[in-house]
């Protein structure tokens, strides 16, 4: 749900949300839905950034692919990664 932005606002273009993560974890599925490509996941405790590399690198030897080279490690940045 988008609420009305005041007018006082030096900036000219805002959208104002009541759940933040919602609404950025709703904007990450519709970008990733309108992507024709495969996404790979990787979870776990430990080891992740390290798979991230390694699986990167040797699928870009073989593949059109990407893949973040820094490590993004909070709730928000995860979710576009």
């Amino acid at each position: 749900k988008v609420k009305k932005v005041k007018k006082k606002s030096t900036y000219t273009k805002q959208i104002r949300v009541n759940n933040t993560l919602k609404f950025l974890t709703e904007c990450s599925r519709v970008q990733r839905r309108s992507l024709n490509t495969k996404i790979v996941a990787i979870t776990g405790s430990r080891g992740k950034t390290s798979l991230k590399d390694i699986l990167g690198f040797v699928l870009s030897k073989n593949y059109k692919s990407a893949y973040s080279k820094k490590s993004f490690n909070n709730k928000f940045l995860d979710s576009f990664v």
